[in-house]
């Protein structure tokens, strides 16, 4: 039995669309039984909407929609609003949420398990990515940039440099190796694992740079073993609790 895939659907579809040429041989060309053609043609509104809104994959073999349409498209929505919102969202929050909209819904037959999850993502295209950057925290139009500037220099403008202070925080990867290394010509050069171990600091100081603020370190443990049998430090300690 032939499969054929969303993609093949949808250029089929948009060919009679065009209306340059007969079914019969667009059916010939796809290769598609005169039964299937017709099933497809009776499901136009829906292929072109799943494969054009929902992102799917041309490469899937088949178009398969969801058993609890209800709870898909209602789990699509919020979903996308989140997105939009700029919220990172995980497997397990999109199981207890399709969870929580299956009781809202009143839906007592469905079970959220990862196969179901796993389907819901395969169905809209979404996929796990790391999250790069806050670019999308900040409006960078230039009307927005201007104003913020203006009502900077406003602002500073009402106090003295020495009382001016900027802060902000830095990663200390202290057991992490050089990413480069003398070595002998014509042999291959590799490295082992790089370690990610590292502590948060806070840098704050004032405009002229006469006055530094003690360093604010967040490390890993409440009390580190390092730290026994000392009374002082020469910067603020916290754990990352």
């Amino acid at each position: 039995m032939t499969t054929h895939t969303i993609e093949t659907k949808y250029q089929a579809i948009l060919a009679v669309e065009r209306g340059d040429r007969s079914k019969s041989d667009i059916a010939r060309e796809f290769g598609i039984p005169s039964n299937t053609w017709s099933t497809w043609l009776k499901s136009k509104e829906k292929i072109v909407t799943i494969y054009s809104n929902n992102g799917l994959s041309p490469a899937r073999k088949r178009m398969r929609t969801a058993k609890f349409d209800d709870i898909d498209a209602a789990l699509l929505k919020w979903f996308t609003y989140a997105r939009d919102h700029n919220l990172p969202i995980s497997g397990p929050m999109l199981k207890s949420k399709a969870s929580d909209l299956a009781e809202k819904i009143g839906e007592k037959n469905f079970a959220s398990s990862t196969g179901w999850v796993d389907r819901f993502k395969e169905r809209h295209g979404i996929c796990f990515k790391k999250i790069c950057g806050e670019a999308k925290s900040v409006d960078t139009s230039s009307d927005a940039m201007t104003k913020w500037a203006d009502d900077l220099r406003t602002i500073l403008s009402e106090y003295q440099p020495n009382n001016i202070f900027n802060a902000d925080e830095t990663g200390i990867f202290y057991r992490l190796l050089p990413d480069r290394t003398l070595d002998f010509k014509g042999t291959d050069c590799h490295g082992g694992k790089r370690s990610k171990e590292r502590l948060t600091a806070l840098v704050c100081a004032n405009m002229t740079g006469t006055e530094k603020l003690p360093l604010f370190i967040i490390g890993k443990s409440i009390k580190p073993r390092c730290f026994k049998n000392v009374s002082s430090l020469p910067t603020e300690y916290t754990a990352n609790i």
